[in-house]
């Protein structure tokens, strides 16, 4: 009987063993179960929170001062990015103002860069007026925030490309001492210009002549022509360079095209002779001039005086004014004209707080381009007293000041 007992009570043993370890680890696991749990609805939490802080955020996230020069056949594009490296930026072009999503859909993607991609150039496939826009990408997400005048252009930046040498297709003899250089092809609003010399012209050479003629083509001509004369029994040797219409000129020679590598003379013709004229000398008339008679004199003085009616003075649009300043000159890069146009604007008229925050801001930008910070910053100040380009002004004067040493 007590060796029964023993193995029972050794069984009962361990039976609360087996069912005290089963009831710790019950518990263990639904506190292993309620950590997991509380750990992902705290992660759910924060995720959302943090979404809508990005969404709240995103407002704010675009690119500023975006500004297009144009240099020497490119566009330069520069803007001041945020200080997220992890931000790229997708740069957009079109022949019409971006202010919008369906405006960024339709226009062209010219580039995806980063902050050291900074500037970046552009080259249009043809010469015209174009529009730019920049926006920020975070999380392989676009940001669709367009600001006007910080990351969207409200002017268009003139764009011309960088020009090709031409093709002196003949020379031919015009008259005895004239001939006529034919050349292509010819674009509208270009301009060529002719060098002569009596030396070859090379590399070296062609540094120290001037342009003997300037041509501006017709409109819808192919090809066209210089016509120059020349002395008899003197060898020659032609060049032609090509300047786009916003100025910028190809000075490279190619022999056989655009210079010619064999010179060019007219022979000198025989004098026919002259037979000696007749002896018989011809009567000179002279011509006397009359005196008025007392008749005319009378009619001069009885001569109604005309009065003339007082002239109205017209009306100035100083708004047209501004704004065909910055068409035909700043836009062109006629910086200086812009700053001479819009100075006398602002000295002869009285012009209202948006006027001349206008004035000032074209002037500012102007002196920029040109190189001159400290009277850009002086301007940007005197832009900032008004509201319309308050914080545009802010943006460059803190770039300014940053570049000013």
């Amino acid at each position: 009987m007590t060796i029964i007992n023993l193995r029972n009570m050794k069984n009962i043993r361990k039976f609360t063993r087996s069912r005290n370890l089963y009831y710790i680890n019950n518990e263990a696991r639904r506190s292993f179960l309620f950590l997991y749990i509380s750990i992902i609805i705290l992660t759910l939490i924060f995720q959302i929170c943090a979404a809508k802080a990005s969404a709240e955020n995103t407002n704010e996230i675009f690119p500023k001062l975006l500004s297009v020069k144009y240099k020497n056949g490119k566009l330069e594009i520069k803007f001041e990015p945020l200080k997220n490296e992890a931000i790229t930026y997708k740069i957009y072009r079109s022949t019409s103002p971006i202010l919008g999503k369906t405006d960024l859909e339709e226009s062209k993607l010219v580039g995806t860069i980063t902050k050291s991609d900074l500037p970046f150039f552009d080259t249009p496939e043809m010469d015209g007026r174009y529009y730019y826009a920049v926006i920020a990408v975070l999380n392989k997400k676009d940001i669709f925030k367009l600001v006007p005048l910080q990351n969207t252009l409200m002017y268009p930046a003139q764009y011309s490309p960088y020009p090709k040498p031409v093709k002196i297709i003949r020379i031919a003899k015009s008259s005895n001492t004239g001939i006529n250089i034919y050349f292509g092809p010819v674009k509208k609003d270009w301009q060529y210009s002719l060098y002569i010399s009596t030396d070859t012209i090379d590399n070296k050479t062609f540094k120290l002549l001037k342009p003997y003629h300037v041509l501006k083509p017709k409109r819808d001509a192919d090809t066209s022509m210089f016509s120059i004369n020349i002395e008899p029994d003197k060898k020659y040797y032609f060049a032609i360079t090509v300047t786009n219409r916003l100025g910028v000129t190809n000075d490279a020679l190619v022999k056989g095209e655009n210079l010619t590598t064999t010179p060019y003379s007219i022979p000198k013709e025989l004098k026919s002779e002259i037979k000696p004229e007749s002896k018989k000398q011809k009567s000179v008339v002279t011509n006397v001039a009359k005196t008025p008679s007392k008749t005319e004199e009378k009619k001069v003085s009885k001569r109604k005086k005309v009065t003339k009616a007082p002239v109205k003075k017209k009306s100035v649009n100083i708004d047209l004014i501004i704004k065909n300043t910055a068409k035909y000159y700043f836009n062109r890069g006629n910086y200086s004209r812009t700053i001479r146009e819009l100075k006398y604007v602002d000295y002869k008229y009285k012009l209202t707080p948006g006027q001349k925050a206008k004035i000032y801001y074209l002037i500012a930008q102007s002196y920029y381009y040109l190189g001159n910070r400290k009277k850009a910053l002086k301007y940007f100040i005197l832009c900032k007293d008004y509201p319309l380009f308050r914080k545009e002004s802010e943006g460059w004067i803190n770039r300014i000041l940053e570049e000013i040493p």
